[in-house]
């Protein structure tokens, strides 16, 4: 196991030089070079940051490749962007504003790029990803993709998109699990046939605690999920679910997918959309179709398992 602290905000490039040799010349190491030789070493790798490598730190080389076991931790001093150009329309603490960015130009999110694209276990902890996007068919995971699982912890994913058709989770995509612990996955989109999971999408699946998903859509055709959607397991405990939105046609599930089941436990899924269907808030896909709940939870009317024009307070069923 071996641990890096990144020491500048650049994207500086890996040159292939040792950790001594980036740093002996004073330029600092970058977050590029720094998982460049965790990839290279041996084990499980941490990669936080030092003082010089605290703030807004901007992708311009495009996304990072991450094919080692890695957690990375910003200690809550450091958002990365995949806006290379720095032409995004942003909100405060420069959040990329999707819709916005979009509107202002046809190629408004042409210099921007997915931030991490992992292959091995990736925990990132207290940290900020915006400005991540993809915009190719099955280009999937605005900000990040993974072939394995992912763990989220106190993280903020705002402000991301996957484009393109069949272009899965607009935040966060994995094909195994993803786990998110005290996060926010906000103002995430896909655009594209077919691509599910605005804000989340998981071929495994997805358990989020203590977190909160607002403001996320998909906007293409037959494009369910626009908070979350696993094709697995989706567990919902202590979260807030609001203010999500699927408006493609045969679209479901504005709030919440499960798969294989839907388990939700003392949390609040109300005020997501729907435009087709009843199913604004949640939907279970297989099985019996009925969530499982669990403890005081807050549904809203179009909750897949509902007929009701008022929202739902449940305990376990």
């Amino acid at each position: 196991m071996a641990e890096f602290i990144v020491s500048t905000l650049d994207d500086e490039t890996f040159d292939g030089r040792t950790l001594e040799q980036e740093t002996a010349d004073g330029g600092g190491l970058s977050l590029r070079e720094a998982i460049a030789l965790a990839n290279d070493a041996a084990g499980a790798d941490t990669i936080s940051f030092g003082a010089g490598g605290q703030g807004l730190l901007r992708l311009t080389e495009g996304r990072i490749r991450i094919t080692d076991e890695t957690t990375i931790n910003g200690g809550g001093e450091v958002t990365i962007t995949g806006d290379a150009g720095s032409n995004d329309v942003t909100l405060a603490g420069g959040i990329t504003d999707i819709a916005a960015t979009r509107e202002a130009s046809a190629n408004g999110l042409a210099d921007n790029s997915q931030i991490f694209n992992a292959t091995r276990s990736l925990t990132l902890t207290d940290l900020i990803l915006t400005g991540g996007a993809t915009d190719g068919f099955l280009q999937v995971g605005g900000a990040v993709a993974s072939s394995v699982d992912i763990t989220l912890i106190n993280t903020f994913i705002a402000g991301n998109a996957a484009l393109d058709d069949f272009a899965n989770g607009g935040g966060l995509y994995s094909a195994g699990s993803i786990m998110i612990t005290g996060g926010q996955i906000t103002g995430k989109s896909t655009a594209g046939t077919g691509a599910f999971g605005g804000g989340v999408a998981a071929l495994g699946d997805v358990t989020i605690i203590n977190s909160t998903l607002n403001g996320n859509q998909t906007t293409g055709g037959a494009s369910i999920g626009g908070g979350a959607l696993a094709q697995g397991i989706l567990t919902l405990t202590n979260s807030t679910v609001t203010n999500n939105s699927v408006t493609g046609g045969n679209s479901d599930g504005g709030g919440v997918v499960g798969g294989t089941g839907l388990v939700i436990a003392n949390s609040i899924v109300l005020g997501n959309f729907a435009m087709q269907g009843d199913d604004g808030e949640l939907v279970e896909t297989a099985g019996d179709g009925a969530p499982t709940f669990t403890g005081a939870n807050i549904v809203g009317a179009d909750g897949g398992a509902f007929d009701a024009e008022q929202p739902h307070f449940s305990g376990p069923n």
